[in-house]
């Protein structure tokens, strides 16, 4: 069986194991439990003496709760990744066996942060570079060279202006997008300015390009 929170993908035979083990916890248990992973993925601190009370109270202790914590972990971060809504998590979680109120226990503190989770997520995702700002002009061109073809042209260029990040990995710049010297960089910058410039066709046919890519990535979800 596919479920969207694995992407549409069948769920990993680790987690149902550990489903067995989530089923014979209280609701209130996976709760706290919940609680401290969330806290862990949005401020990378969770409460150990929580977690531990949790193993003591378990008949089977520590690995136990080890397992539980991995699976609620993967069910809340793969469903923000996958941006379900908590509706559709909670209908899933329950086919895999795992109880109405416990499943309601989980996506609660899902529902109340997920927004969040996917905003760290996104922050925290590997970027070679990120656009901060976009700026455009036309020229009207009387002739040009036409670079290494040879070939003259005339009409309007457009020229884009993109204000780039090199690093976004190291943090998050200014609001007006200050410039931050960088040792290592062999301009000695972070934030930079791109310039391209194009006809009216080429524009066209980026335009036309973005678009498939972006109705691509929509259909993913």
């Amino acid at each position: 069986m596919k479920f969207r929170f694995c992407g549409d993908q069948d769920c990993p035979n680790w987690v149902l194991l550990e489903v067995t083990v989530l089923s014979l916890m209280t609701s209130p248990r996976i709760k706290i439990m919940t609680q401290q992973i969330l806290s862990y993925c949005l401020q990378g601190t969770y409460n150990h003496e929580k977690l531990l009370r949790l193993a003591s109270e378990n008949a089977d202790g520590l690995n136990d709760i080890k397992g539980a914590v991995a699976a609620v972990h993967f069910i809340v971060t793969n469903a923000a990744k996958y941006d379900i809504n908590d509706d559709a998590l909670h209908l899933e979680i329950q086919q895999l066996g795992l109880p109405k109120e416990n499943s309601e226990a989980i996506c609660r503190g899902y529902r109340e942060h997920k927004d969040n989770l996917r905003t760290k997520f996104t922050e925290e995702s590997y970027r070679i570079s990120k656009l901060l700002r976009t700026d455009w002009r036309v020229d009207h061109v009387i002739t040009s060279g036409g670079g290494s073809t040879g070939a003259e042209f005339s009409g309007p260029l457009v020229q884009l202006k993109l204000k780039v990040d090199a690093l976004p990995q190291e943090g998050t710049v200014t609001e007006d997008c200050q410039e931050i010297n960088l040792s290592g960089k062999a301009d000695g910058r972070r934030v930079r300015d791109e310039v391209v410039q194009m006809t009216g066709e080429q524009l066209d046919s980026l335009v036309f390009e973005m678009q498939k890519a972006k109705s691509a990535l929509t259909n993913l979800h």
